[in-house]
């Protein structure tokens, strides 16, 4: 899936707080800050630090966007580089960034890839203009995602095959993974980072107890409390297409290159934010059948549909 086309919306509620965290009440020491990356805005809120730390993270944000950008106009050292180029010496973020899809497919071999750029893409397309995906079109840009591989060799990434690389589904899992490394290094506790609200990063809240209170967009009312932890979720709701009478979303199957899902939206807690981050797109996909192995990877996670939490294997869910 390509950046921009994984989003949710949370309903984010402090008792300091409303509409995303815009305001602050008196006395409280509030840094703010907007960026755009990774095809969504983000906002940044530090109760610590200064607005320095904020500068410093919204830079950071926009130029590791770049590196995992599919569409960019002008030559980088990133995926745009290796989709055209097919050989790229990668750059830092790059290269972390395939070794997280790498531990992502390990667990959801069948169920994640990131060779289906291009597949995506026509999908998009074809819904935009109210059509199912034809299915000679679909399968042959599913063969090519296939038969796609992706070797590194030192700094020296190499593509073999026609499929388009897209890293969307980690890339805002991983920024957050290395900005929570740095703002623990400044000791900097109290933050709270919205990646385009289906990657968030928690530490604690000027709260009497530190806690957030998050709504769940697609199982209203229920609601859950988050400190110190990532949330990520995946949903169909917001960027779904009906035609008769199915719902075909931007998230696609890799076995049979499909777009309509089984369960409207996947949300998971947990600490590290990159792996939540592919886990709900491919566990979303996979469905009831990766119960057994969510649980064994120690994350909380609710499957939901038809605006019912259908499926949670911990009663965080209130």
């Amino acid at each position: 899936m390509s950046l921009s086309n994984k989003r949710i919306i949370f309903c984010l509620t402090l008792s300091l707080a409303s509409a995303g965290l815009c305001s602050c009440s008196p006395g409280i020491t509030h840094y703010s800050g907007t960026a755009y990356g990774y095809g969504t805005t983000w906002d940044i809120h530090l109760y610590q630090g200064s607005q320095k730390d904020v500068d410093e993270i919204v830079s950071y944000i926009s130029k590791t966007s770049q590196v995992l950008d599919v569409e960019k106009t002008s030559c980088v050292n990133g995926v745009y580089t290796l989709n055209e180029k097919g050989t790229v010496e990668g750059d830092p973020f790059l290269l972390e960034a395939f070794s997280l899809a790498n531990r992502v497919k390990e667990i959801a071999p069948d169920t994640f890839s990131y060779s289906l750029g291009a597949l995506t893409s026509a999908w998009l397309e074809s819904l935009d203009q109210g059509k199912v995906l034809d299915d000679a079109t679909k399968l042959t840009l599913l063969e090519e995602a296939k038969s796609t591989t992706v070797s590194i060799a030192g700094n020296t990434i190499t593509k073999a095959g026609k499929g388009q690389i897209d890293l969307g589904s980690i890339g805002k899992g991983l920024c957050l993974n290395k900005l929570k490394k740095t703002l623990d290094e400044k000791g900097i506790k109290q933050y709270l980072i919205n990646g385009g609200s289906s990657s968030i990063l928690v530490g604690e809240t000027p709260n009497s107890d530190g806690n957030l209170k998050v709504y769940l967009e697609d199982a209203k009312p229920h609601y859950f409390y988050a400190k110190n932890l990532a949330i990520s979720a995946s949903s169909v709701s917001k960027q779904g297409v009906k035609i008769d009478g199915k719902t075909y979303s931007h998230i696609i199957d890799p076995r049979n290159g499909n777009a309509n899902l089984g369960y409207d939206a996947l949300y998971m807690l947990g600490e590290d934010a990159g792996l939540l981050d592919g886990l709900t797109t491919s566990f979303l996909v996979l469905g009831e059948q990766g119960k057994e192995k969510l649980n064994q990877l120690g994350v909380k996670y609710a499957f939901c549909k038809d605006g019912k939490v259908v499926y949670a294997n911990e009663e965080f869910i209130r």
